[in-house]
């Protein structure tokens, strides 16, 4: 099991970044009973784990976590087009919230970085 420090820790040294694109600081960590949370060191009951933005907004953890898992990568994947030939255009949606955007990198609505491919001929 695990600290509420120790993931304020993670947070911190991660490269984790709220929806508005300012770094995150674990330092901002909170918690509070929730039955879908994890289980936390001290505490009886599962804890929504959260981080307050500078600009307010309350990221959860889980939207924190998969990208601090992503950033732990020595070599984070990179997407690479491969010439099928024809003309495609390519969209891109995120898993988690479904938001679609023509870049490939990070989710500008949750910030996470799970994202599909979707190649389309024009």
């Amino acid at each position: 099991m695990v600290t509420l420090k120790e993931l304020g820790e993670k947070v911190t040294k991660g490269n984790a970044h709220c929806i508005c694109g300012a770094k995150l600081d674990g330092y901002s960590i909170k918690s509070y009973d929730h039955e879908d949370g994890i289980e936390i060191e001290g505490y009886t009951e599962k804890q929504w784990v959260y981080v307050t933005c500078s600009c307010n907004y309350q990221m959860a953890y889980w939207k924190i976590k998969k990208e601090i898992e992503y950033d732990e990568y020595e070599n984070p994947p990179q997407i690479n087009y491969i010439p099928i030939g024809g003309d495609f255009e390519f969209k891109f949606q995120c898993k988690d919230c479904g938001t679609l955007t023509t870049e490939g990198k990070r989710c500008p609505r949750c910030g996470c970085v799970d994202i599909r491919v979707y190649a389309k001929p024009n």
